[in-house]
């Protein structure tokens, strides 16, 4: 639907939102679909019609499958402890679409990285391998109880990134 499409954007978009919604379905080599998916292109070349493809079709079956929101996760992601809580209260499998990934990749990369986005780097890297059947992602706890969160069963997570292939390798 997008004024000019471009059908690399259009396949990102459509492997992101599939591995969003049947993540936890499939298993390939122990593993469940957790994609990491990254869109690169030019500035202007329409790298957002992967979010609003995606906007498009989830608004058309909203009415018929009210859960469906559950499979589109946040857009931004603050640390690891806000989606560890989000995985274990909001949803186990889901698709975040990231605008300019490349900019958060420097972020997590750099030396002085902060350790809210160090935390958030260690529990990116952690989710990969619990996706499989069997797996368990292990409950995270704090002083303050409320902060607490449960063990989930095999999480499927897919961060779908857009960005330019310059900021990205900066990254």
């Amino acid at each position: 639907a997008a004024p000019r499409p471009v059908p690399e954007i259009a396949l990102a978009g459509a492997i992101g939102l599939m591995a969003g919604i049947c993540g936890r379905a499939f298993n390939v080599s122990g593993t469940g679909l957790n994609l990491y998916v990254m869109l690169l292109a030019p500035t202007g070349t329409g790298k957002e019609g992967c979010a609003s493809g995606i906007d498009k079709i989830m608004n058309a079956i909203r009415s018929e499958v009210p859960s469906s929101e559950k499979f589109i996760g946040p857009a931004s992601i603050a640390s690891g402890p806000a989606l560890l809580k989000y995985i274990a209260n909001t949803s186990q499998c889901f698709v975040s679409v990231i605008g300019e990934v490349g900019l958060l990749l420097q972020q997590l990369a750099s030396p002085r990285a902060p350790a809210y986005q160090i935390e958030l780097k260690k529990v990116i890297l952690d989710l990969y391998m619990k996706s499989g059947a069997g797996s368990i992602l292990r409950p995270s706890i704090y002083s303050e109880r409320e902060k607490n969160t449960s063990a989930v069963s095999s999480p499927a997570v897919t961060l779908l990134g857009e960005s330019t292939s310059e900021s990205f390798y900066d990254g």
